[in-house]
This record gives C-alpha cells, sequence and structure tokens, in this order.
C-alpha cells in the first residue's frame, strides 16, 4: 500500500505501520477462529464468575486486533487526518497507556482457566494478545521516532503557535551529540558496562548511558529515542540476559529501524557470554548474524581501538 503523497518524508516509518496493521489483521482472524472453536463454547458451562474472564479476553483481546489495526491502517485517511501531528496524538492517547489493561485482562483469564480445565482456546487467545502486545511496543517506539522528524516539529510548532519566522527549530534530538549509544540489560552494569564506559570517558569518546542521561519522572521511551537519534553509533551489549528484556530489544528495534532507513551502519554488537551464550544470543536476532561482532572478552582496549576507526570513518 502507497503512502500519502504529504506524508512522504516520513514514508519509512509509516510503511511499518501498514506492515504492523497487516499482522494485526491476521490476528483478529485467529480471534475468529478461537470463537468459533469447541474449547470457546464449553467455557459457559462454569460459574459466571470464571467464563467471565475468558469471554473477556476474547472480546477485548480481539477488539485491540481490530481496533489498532483499523487505527495504524487509517494514516492514509487524509479526511480523518489532516497532518501527521493529529495521527500521532490520536494514537498516544488512545493506545499508549493501555499496555497493562491487557496484561490484566490475560493474567484474569488465566486464574479463571486454572479454576475450570486447561482449554486450548485460552492458550491460543494469549498467545495472539503477546503477539499483539509486542506490535503495541512497536507501535510506542515508531510514534517516540515519528515526534523526532522535521514534518512532525513543523505542524506541532504552527497548531501550538510556537512556528517562528516560518523556520522550523529543530529539536537537539535530531542532532548527533553522542559518538555511542550504550544499549545494555541492568544485569550487566557492574559486570561490564560501568567499567567499560568509564573507559571510554577516558578516552573522550562522548557515549549515551542510561544512568546519566534519565532524569527522575522523565519519560524512558522518548529520553531512550532521543539518545538513539542523537548518537552516530549504538553499541549492543548482547547477553542471555539481553534477550529477555523489554527495553533493550525496543532500544535494539529503534536503531535497526534507523540503520535500515538510512542505509548507514548504526549497529555494533558486543557479545557478552561464551560461545555457547553466543549461539543462543544469534539465534534470536537473525539479522545480526551477518555483522561482524566482537566479544567482551576481546578486552576494552581491543573494542575501543574498533569504535576508534568507526568513529573516524
Amino acid at each position: 500500500m502507497e503512502i500519502r503523497k504529504d506524508f512522504i518524508e516520513v514514508e519509512a516509518e509509516l510503511h511499518k505501520a501498514l506492515l504492523l496493521a497487516e499482522k494485526l489483521t491476521e490476528l483478529e482472524k485467529d480471534w475468529a477462529y478461537n470463537k468459533n472453536h469447541e474449547d470457546m463454547r464449553l467455557i459457559y458451562g462454569y460459574a459466571v464468575e470464571h467464563y467471565i474472564n475468558i469471554d473477556r479476553l476474547y472480546s477485548l483481546g480481539r477488539s485491540m486486533a481490530r481496533g489498532l489495526g483499523f487505527d495504524l491502517y487509517n494514516v492514509n485517511n487524509a479526511a480523518e487526518y489532516g497532518t501527521l501531528y493529529s495521527w500521532v496524538q490520536h494514537m498516544e492517547e488512545n493506545w499508549a497507556g493501555r499496555r497493562k489493561e491487557y496484561e490484566d485482562l490475560k493474567s484474569n483469564a488465566l486464574e479463571a482457566q486454572e479454576k475450570t480445565q486447561h482449554f486450548n482456546c485460552v492458550v491460543q487467545m494469549v498467545i495472539s494478545l503477546d503477539e499483539q502486545l509486542k506490535i503495541l511496543d512497536s507501535v510506542k517506539i515508531l510514534l517516540a521516532i515519528l515526534k523526532t522528524k522535521k514534518l512532525y516539529l513543523l505542524e506541532e510548532s504552527i497548531i501550538n503557535n510556537t512556528f517562528v519566522k516560518k523556520e522550523i527549530i529543530l529539536q537537539p534530538s535530531i542532532l548527533e551529540e553522542y559518538d555511542v549509544f550504550i544499549s545494555h540489560a541492568s544485569e550487566d552494569k557492574n559486570g561490564f558496562v560501568k567499567d567499560f564506559c568509564n573507559e571510554l570517558k577516558l578516552e573522550n569518546i562522548k557515549f549515551w548511558y542510561d544512568e546519566y542521561e534519565i532524569g527522575w519522572g522523565e519519560s524512558v521511551l522518548r529520553k531512550i529515542n532521543q539518545g538513539l537519534e542523537k548518537s552516530k553509533f549504538a553499541i549492543v551489549v548482547l547477553s542471555k540476559s539481553f534477550i529477555n528484556k523489554k527495553w533493550t530489544n525496543a532500544e535494539l528495534e529503534a536503531v535497526l529501524n534507523i540503520e535500515t532507513n538510512t542505509g548507514d551502519v548504526r549497529v555494533l554488537p558486543l557479545m557478552l557470554g561464551d560461545s555457547n551464550d553466543i549461539k543462543e544470543i544469534l539465534s534470536h536476532y537473525p539479522l545480526l548474524s551477518t555483522k561482524r561482532y566482537l566479544k567482551v572478552s576481546d578486552g576494552n582496549d581491543l573494542i575501543i581501538q574498533n569504535l576508534k576507526k568507526v568513529l573516524s570513518k
């Protein structure tokens, strides 16, 4: 599907929005199948306090697939959204704060299932909802990236009466202020990351590190995306702890998205673990398997030496 011409500046980001919408359309079909499954009809033979939570999982989970997908597709509806700003605001107001609502929906249904029997339809619906929550996280990242784009900033300044002399006052986030962004799991801070950052400081390499950059009460997601936009490269410290972390995976997805859009190398993989750990890590991130990576065991001197070569190009 083509992106409307007035949004061509953010074509790559909105193309991803449409791909996410297509995935939600497929997931919505799964909900319809589960509704007609024999297991689903059997839940009504149990007490109302049990089956109602399973029924709510179906109705609200399917509604999420349909509603979020519709809103993503609707970015091309110029009659509904005359500006990118209005669409982004609508998406944030309707979807940004709803993850906990769906997590509670899932846990209530699973608790009800334990008090009845092991319904296969509930298992399948939980799988579908988990996929939709991953898409919701991707949408949040996408919105944060769009809010750093010149088109959005121009529209925002006009709508909020801050447009001055017909020039866009660009946010600092679109300037490269850092040499490298450090993406890592919190479990790896004491074992490696803090010492590595101290070494970078001694070498006068400018780096973005969450403990230094995210203040009390500030939006973690927005600060991360600003940090990624401001950084020339991202060193991604990949470990077994990294794999299961929401924020680290969000960071990796965001910087890979920037790399795809620009065609420039942005991700510098750094492996933390033994050969078996590295094999497991690469199985989770097949897109990184074609990249040359360094290992923490190579030592800080060699890592920084290679980083300096990259920065000098």
